[in-house]
């Protein structure tokens, strides 16, 4: 591929003259795409293409606006959203996760980083899932909502059943106790120091249990 072919292919695909089913043919002829497969939604298809290359997506990148990638990033997002049914949606998650991270959109990336550590934990893969949800409380510590709240709080929770039945109590505890912060009735605080308590036992700790 030549580069003023080249130059000429990335300019349309950044700021487009001619058609779509156009341009998508140009590339193809280039070598530059590949079709992947077909979704079908409704009343119509979507034709899935990927590049052939990485580089090829640096390269566009490069000559993007950040407030244009954003805008790409959550468009992606939200089309696969559209276009994938919900009980196959957990097969995107990261890419998901990914996208709405890259878009700014804090909360629906942290709401599927958090469903992909789930889908960690039904699967028996409890590492993977402590390593993500770590993941997803480095991102989300310092922001202050009420949605990111929800989503912190539940990500603690999972972090302490799950180093507590890994044997890890002393993680366990500081996540408990973290939690503790959090209760908003008596009852949920009895039920954190049940679980601290047990914690402590676990551990031979009878002084502090």
């Amino acid at each position: 591929m030549s580069t003023d072919s080249a130059a000429r292919l990335f300019l349309n695909i950044l700021q487009p003259t001619i058609e779509h089913s156009t341009l998508i043919s140009q590339a193809q002829k280039l070598n530059l795409i590949r079709f992947i497969d077909t979704i079908y939604c409704s009343n119509f298809s979507n034709k899935i293409y990927e590049f052939v290359e990485p580089e090829i997506v640096k390269i566009l990148l490069d000559f993007i606006h950040q407030q244009t990638k954003r805008m790409l990033h959550l468009k992606i997002a939200t089309t696969i959203e559209k276009m994938i049914s919900q009980e196959d949606l957990n097969i995107y998650y990261e890419t998901l996760y990914y996208h709405f991270k890259e878009a700014g959109e804090v909360f629906r990336a942290a709401n599927y980083l958090f469903e992909l550590a789930m889908q960690y934990k039904k699967m028996q893969l409890g590492k993977f899932a402590v390593e993500w949800l770590y993941k997803l409380l480095d991102k989300i510590k310092v922001v202050n909502s009420a949605e990111i709240s929800s989503i912190f709080v539940s990500t603690l929770e999972q972090l302490a059943s799950l180093e507590k039945s890994f044997g890890n109590y002393e993680k366990a505890l500081q996540h408990y106790s973290k939690l503790l912060q959090f209760t908003k009735t008596e009852k949920e605080k009895l039920l954190l120091k049940t679980e601290i308590c047990e914690c402590f036992i676990l551990q031979n700790n009878f002084k502090k249990s």
